[in-house]
């Protein structure tokens, strides 16, 4: 089994880079996105199609410039990792923000099967419209 928590910072790294090669090599073909208190209500993307199509998306709304994260807290199950990080985006405006995330990663056969993203609503409404 990899390391989850240099898994989980490698998929960051390529949300950075803005590799949409890189995240469809590293998602599950059955891997879920999950955005449980979105401004607009919960939503899941199914499926590694459509969540590199959100993806695509995404960059055209904002990009990471960075991501900082905290230790991660591995579960006992050995297939989940608890993190806690900042992100410094830039939107389509070009306007800098940033914005803190609790995010439940979870592997399946060494590829990432779920991100359930937690983060600052308020910041995210104001700079992504969403």
């Amino acid at each position: 089994m990899k390391n989850l928590e240099k898994e989980a910072n490698r998929f960051l790294d390529i949300l950075v880079a803005g590799d949409i090669d890189g995240v469809r090599d590293i998602w599950h073909k059955d891997g879920t996105l999950e955005f449980p208190f979105s401004p607009k209500g919960a939503w899941t993307v199914e499926g590694r199609d459509k969540i590199v199509d959100y993806f695509k998306d995404a960059f055209k709304r904002k990009r990471p410039e960075k991501f900082v994260s905290q230790p991660a807290l591995l579960m006992a199950d050995g297939e989940h990792l608890f993190m806690e990080f900042k992100g410094y985006l830039k939107n389509s405006k070009n306007e800098k923000y940033t914005n803190d995330y609790c995010v439940l990663f979870q592997f399946k056969d060494d590829k990432l099967f779920k991100f359930r993203e937690f983060y600052n609503t308020l910041i995210r409404e104001k700079y992504e419209g969403q």
